[in-house]
């Protein structure tokens, strides 16, 4: 009760917040500030977070551009310096996320997510050899709910290419390229002694899961996630319906009891991007946390995959991954071991595109209906080829 009344009270508070701040319009001029949202922007902000190891830098002049709401609100900043900044090479343009709004700062900024993803680009993504974006600035006010992180435009810098599971078809080459991505940061975090110092703060996949909880009736909508893609789940899902949420509570147990690497934790085919040279990366960071390595991989194969395809392929890719594993400083399990470990974690990649779908009226529209039903298809198939309910009770 005391957890619910303090969630409350951080909820009204900061509706109280995105009150006073839609009258009285702040604008981000200090470096300490954190903006309110894309509106509140301005050249002397920019420059506190773009220009400080340039001396004589600033900026003078900036635009929006392409820009996205859903979790969060994002989008391009094309910007202009003066002479020290051209000279420098600092980024002609920069993505945004931030959380204006009560519910992007309900679903992202009170769960920790926000502010999840601009730490791993400040202190984890400089130690690690990714594709993922640079990360520039991220900014943080816990009693606001107020996030914003500036990140690098790969789509500019890098030309790449976004898709997502709707018009996409992920070949075997960029399957082959996702788990090499996937393998290099597990491998270089396992059973980090990082997580005891200055990674202390990455939460275990169960309390990070359990933190949502506490905000956000996960189980409630879940269920109306199932009821809503009824007609494209595969046969014999609904039947266990009662059982999801369980089996991924459950999932999750087991997730944290064995060692422990970073996990993105949403690798749907939506957060992945694709270079000229068909490599695969990954970016949207928000729901990284500290777990087993499987959470991400099965995820991935499922969203990523056809079902067709995943059936024939999810073996070699899974032996794959383990060798890339160990090269990059793992100590991955035997296959059979490993096996069961992936059908085990089939439930986490599930149960987001269940609240996806099964959103509620104080929930922002996260994705596009059509692409939660292709997720759905694809993995409730995986659920029931893997036989993932049984697969909780083995060791």
């Amino acid at each position: 009760m005391v957890s619910k009344l303090g969630i409350a009270r951080q909820i009204a508070a900061v509706g109280a917040h995105v009150a006073r701040e839609h009258v009285t319009k702040p604008m981000a001029v200090r470096p300490t500030d954190v903006p309110r949202g894309p509106q509140a922007l301005t050249a002397e902000w920019l420059t506190g977070a773009l220009c400080t190891q340039v001396p004589g830098a600033h900026v003078v002049a900036f635009t929006f551009g392409e820009a996205h709401s859903g979790a969060t609100a994002r989008g391009r900043i094309e910007l202009t310096y003066n002479g020290a900044g051209q000279a420098a090479g600092l980024p002609a343009w920069v993505w945004f996320k931030a959380t204006p709004t009560l519910t992007t700062r309900l679903v992202s900024g009170l769960t920790g997510a926000s502010q999840n993803e601009g730490r791993f680009y400040i202190q984890i993504r400089p130690g690690l050899e990714l594709l993922s974006p640079l990360g520039y600035h991220a900014a943080a006010d816990p009693s606001s709910g107020r996030t914003f992180v500036l990140i690098e435009d790969i789509a500019h810098t890098r030309n790449a290419r976004f898709a997502s599971p709707a018009d996409r078809y992920v070949t075997r080459s960029m399957a082959e390229s996702m788990t090499r991505e996937m393998a290099s940061y597990h491998g270089r975090l396992w059973n980090s002694p990082r997580f005891a110092t200055d990674l202390s703060w990455v939460a275990s996949a169960l309390q990070w899961q359990a933190n949502v909880n506490a905000r956000m009736p996960f189980e409630k909508r879940t269920l109306i996630g199932i009821d809503r893609a009824a007609d494209v789940c595969a046969p014999g899902f609904i039947d266990r319906r009662t059982e999801v949420w369980p089996a991924f509570m459950r999932s999750l147990e087991l997730n944290v009891d064995g060692p422990t690497t970073l996990v993105h934790q949403d690798t749907h085919a939506g957060n992945w991007f694709s270079t000229p040279e068909h490599e695969m990366g990954l970016y949207d960071w928000q729901c990284m946390a500290r777990g087993c390595w499987a959470l991400d991989v099965a995820y991935a194969f499922m969203s990523g995959l056809t079902v067709e395809d995943r059936r024939a392929w999810e073996h070699e890719l899974l032996d794959y991954y383990l060798h890339l594993l160990r090269e990059s400083g793992g100590e991955p399990p035997e296959f059979d071991v490993a096996w069961t470990l992936y059908r085990q974690q089939v439930f986490h990649g599930l149960a987001f595109w269940l609240i996806t779908i099964g959103a509620g009226r104080f929930q922002p529209d996260m994705q596009p209906v059509e692409i939660s039903r292709v997720n759905l298809q694809r993995m409730t198939q995986a659920v029931m080829d893997l036989d993932s309910f049984a697969a909780l009770k083995e060791r």
